[in-house]
C-alpha cells in the first residue's frame, strides 16, 4: 500500500469513527430532551399525542474550524404561537429552543402561557456528553433570539 492509499484509508476510517461519535452525541442530546422537556410533566402526556419534533430536530455538524456543533435545527420545526404575546399564528420556531432552556416569565403569575420555568435540557445534555466523552471540550451556547 503506498502513502496515498494509506492516507485515503486513514481518512475513511477517521470519517467512520467521527460519524459514530456524532451519532452518539446526537442520541445523548435527544435523551436529554426526552428526560427534561418531554418528561417534565406526566399530565401533559394525557392532553395530546407528542410529535417529538423538538427531539427530532437535533442536528450535528462539523464547523469550518473543526468544532462539532450540536444544535436544534429550527428549520425542522413548525411551531406557531396562538397566544397573545405574539401575533396569532406566527412561526415561533426560532425561539422555542431558547424558551425551553431559559423559561419565560411575564410577571403575571395567573397567566399560564407566559410563566414557565426553563427545562435545562442543555445542561442535561452537557453532563451526558461529558460523561461519555470526558476528553471533549464542551461549551453551551444558548443565544437569546433578537426578537424576544
Amino acid at each position: 500500500m503506498d502513502n496515498a492509499q494509506l492516507m485515503t484509508e486513514l481518512e475513511r476510517e477517521y470519517n467512520i469513527e467521527l460519524k459514530k461519535i456524532q451519532d452518539k452525541i446526537k442520541l445523548l442530546m435527544q435523551e436529554a430532551i426526552e428526560e427534561t422537556v418531554y418528561g417534565y410533566s406526566d399530565y401533559l402526556k394525557t392532553w395530546y399525542d407528542r410529535t417529538n419534533d423538538f427531539k427530532n430536530s437535533v442536528d450535528v455538524k462539523i464547523d469550518k474550524d473543526g468544532s462539532m456543533l450540536v444544535y436544534i435545527n429550527t428549520d425542522k420545526l413548525n411551531y406557531n404561537s396562538y397566544v397573545n404575546f405574539i401575533d396569532t399564528g406566527t412561526d415561533v420556531s426560532t425561539i422555542v429552543p431558547w424558551l425551553l432552556e431559559e423559561g419565560h416569565h411575564s410577571g403575571d403569575k395567573s397567566d399560564l402561557y407566559h410563566n414557565y420555568n426553563g427545562r435545562g435540557y442543555l445542561e442535561n445534555a452537557y453532563e451526558k456528553i461529558k460523561r461519555e466523552f470526558p476528553e471533549l471540550e464542551l461549551e453551551i451556547i444558548n443565544e437569546k433570539p433578537d426578537w424576544i
